[in-house]
């Protein structure tokens, strides 16, 4: 018997609940706090400076992040948690944003009308037949914060809030 065999299973993103590991309680079930704090955004951009700065700006306004430098790497985000959106660059190395897209369609198929495509290039005519095809909208770099924040809250909904610690009184 291997040793998570008797472990409980999150119902969020079914891996065991392991002693020790917070949890939020349901009458569903339990699961794992992370998995349950709220929605959740994937990054997938190989500029490592404006991949933490969107990190940053997604964790700041309130949802779980994850990331990845290309869409290879991002593919493996893919079986263990649900995204309520993907922000994607659409040129990377090892992996392209058409080319994850085709991924995600082929194995994750309800994920793939939650991807928004991101791109500095001023003319996007290399990737117009693919972007016209799949209709998926598009983010132009340069993009201020609030067009960023906009897009996350328009397409996710707000974030869950953060609860308050209880203050008590004597």
């Amino acid at each position: 018997m291997a040793p998570d065999d008797d472990l409980p299973i999150c119902i969020t993103c079914g891996k065991p609940l392991r002693t020790g590991d917070p949890r939020y309680r349901t009458a569903d079930g339990e699961s794992h706090v992370r998995c349950h704090e709220g929605p959740r955004v994937l990054v997938v951009e190989d500029d490592l400076a404006l991949l933490e700065l969107i990190v940053g700006v997604v964790e700041r306004v309130g949802y779980i992040t994850d990331h990845a430098v290309n869409g290879q790497e991002a593919l493996r985000h893919l079986p263990v948690h649900v995204y309520d959106l993907i922000l994607c660059d659409l040129r990377m190395p090892i992996m392209d944003g058409p080319a994850f897209y085709r991924e995600v369609q082929q194995r994750f198929p309800d994920a793939a009308s939650r991807i928004v495509f991101m791109t500095a290039h001023q003319s996007v005519e290399e990737f117009a037949p693919f972007l016209k095809e799949v209709g998926a909208p598009v983010l132009q770099k340069p993009f201020s914060v609030e067009e960023l924040r906009s897009t996350v809250a328009r397409i996710v909904g707000p974030p869950n809030p953060r609860p308050r610690p209880s203050r008590r009184t004597n």
